[in-house]
C-alpha cells in the first residue's frame, strides 16, 4: 500500500478580470504549475500531487449565457514572456507562470481534463483521486476561453508535495 500526500500542502491562485486580462474567445493560459528541476541546491526527486482545481465566473449579468471552457494540459508548450516564480523557495519544489500568453499543445502534451463553467457558477473538482502529478521539470497548465464575449473568472489550484 502507497500512503500519498502526506507532504506539505500548497496553493496558488489567477484573477482574469478588466479589460487586459479578461476571458475571451481565444484559448488562453491563465496559471502553470512546474516542478522545478531544482531544489536547495540539489536535484529535485519529489512530484507534485494534484489535490483540486476551482475556478469562479463572473460575467457581470446574471442572464448571461456565456460559457467558460477549460483545459488542463501537462507539458503544454508556453508562449509570451513566461515567468515561473518559485511558490516558497526554502520549503516548494514548486514554481507557478501568471504571465504567459499563449500556449501550443505539442507532441508531448497531455489533455488531461476538459470542463465547462457556467455563467456566474463556480466548480470545484476533488481530482486527487485521478493521480495528476508532476515530476521534475514537468509543467502542469490551466487554459481556458468563453463561448462569446468576455468573462472575469478566478482559478486556483492546491497541491501536495511528496519531496
Amino acid at each position: 500500500m502507497i500512503i500519498r500526500n502526506i507532504g506539505p500542502a500548497f496553493a496558488s491562485g489567477s484573477i482574469r478580470k478588466g479589460a487586459s486580462t479578461q476571458l475571451t474567445t481565444n484559448l488562453v493560459p491563465v496559471m502553470s504549475l512546474r516542478a522545478n528541476s531544482v531544489f536547495l541546491g540539489q536535484r529535485n526527486y519529489g512530484e507534485i500531487d494534484i489535490f483540486n482545481l476551482s475556478v469562479g465566473t463572473d460575467t457581470g449579468n446574471a442572464s448571461s449565457t456565456i460559457l467558460t471552457e477549460v483545459f488542463v494540459y501537462k507539458n503544454a508548450v508556453l508562449g509570451g514572456p513566461v515567468n515561473f516564480q518559485h511558490v516558497d523557495a526554502s520549503k516548494s519544489i514548486a514554481a507557478v507562470d501568471l504571465a504567459s500568453t499563449s500556449l501550443t499543445v505539442g507532441s508531448k502534451t497531455q489533455l488531461l481534463k476538459n470542463f465547462v463553467v457556467a455563467s456566474n457558477d463556480a466548480t470545484v473538482l476533488q481530482i486527487q483521486n485521478e493521480n495528476f502529478f508532476l515530476s521534475n521539470g514537468e509543467i502542469l497548465t490551466i487554459a481556458a476561453r468563453t463561448n462569446k464575449n468576455t468573462s472575469d473568472a478566478t482559478f486556483s489550484i492546491s497541491w501536495f508535495e511528496d519531496q
